[in-house]
């Protein structure tokens, strides 16, 4: 399926503007094969398939191979727990992230990185892993501050949740395409703007900020674990060619 369509390419502003975290569009024109950017299936299999060196670099949001039930009682604004519990067992995540990484590391080149949206209680576990599979682990996460409101069903004793946490990985050669000042980044969710109601869509601003930190335009963006299309939607916007893997067919097909 080819699909062409008008493409908003956005450069970054700085946060705590009046807009919040805005980007001022240039519109341009492309063509997007879905049919070959966009995978349906098992992401660990598809990536044993894919050459050596061949990805520049992989953001993505993987399961967090936590307990759902805990998520929920965080506080952290998410809703629709039950609709993807399922997907979402611990020691199956756990096997899963591990492989992920493995698979990540050959098929990254030499100048890649490799950021990864997780819990913090896996933080030790990951970042073990990815030291053994010959990552750089920057040693401080990069941090989604959430400016819109979030729940808090246990306020008497937990301060409330209201950030999300990416691990940053690079391969050896790796070097920032920009320089960047903070490792924060504040914007509200923009579920609303797009009709969809996934648990872990996250916003598209906060996308472009980390993907024009790693990448260049017209390099290659791996997302295993693309849910409804965020990541892959945000990289199509910025001008850069994109691979994204879903398992779970209602997702792909919100995605596509």
């Amino acid at each position: 399926i080819l699909v062409q369509q008008a493409t908003t390419i956005r450069s970054p502003t700085e946060p705590g503007t009046p807009s919040g975290c805005g980007y001022e569009p240039e519109t341009t024109t492309h063509e997007i094969n879905l049919s070959a950017n966009l995978l349906l299936g098992d992401c660990i299999k598809y990536m044993q398939a894919m050459p050596n060196e061949s990805i520049d670099h992989i953001y993505t949001d993987p399961p967090y191979a936590i307990d759902m039930k805990m998520l929920a009682q965080e506080g952290t604004g998410i809703v629709d727990i039950d609709r993807v519990a399922d997907e979402h067992d611990v020691d199956q995540n756990i096997i899963l992230l591990h492989n992920f990484l493995r698979q990540a590391s050959r098929i990254l080149k030499h100048t890649g990185f490799c950021v990864l949206w997780y819990d913090l209680d896996m933080h030790e576990s990951l970042k073990a892993t990815a030291i053994v599979e010959d990552f750089s682990v920057q040693r401080w996460p990069l941090i989604w501050t959430k400016t819109h409101i979030c729940q808090n069903q246990a306020a008497a004793y937990n301060f409330t949740k209201c950030t999300e946490v990416a691990m940053v990985l690079r391969k050896q050669k790796a070097v920032l395409a920009q320089h960047q000042g903070r490792n924060y980044f504040s914007c509200g969710n923009d579920k609303q703007d797009y009709n969809v109601s996934h648990p872990f869509w996250k916003p598209l601003t906060l996308h472009f900020w980390v993907l024009n930190a790693i990448a260049l335009p017209g390099q290659t963006v791996l997302d295993p674990f693309a849910g409804c299309g965020s990541i892959p939607l945000a990289c199509a916007q910025l001008g850069l060619s994109f691979t994204a893997i879903e398992l779970v067919p209602e997702h792909y097909s919100i995605m596509r």
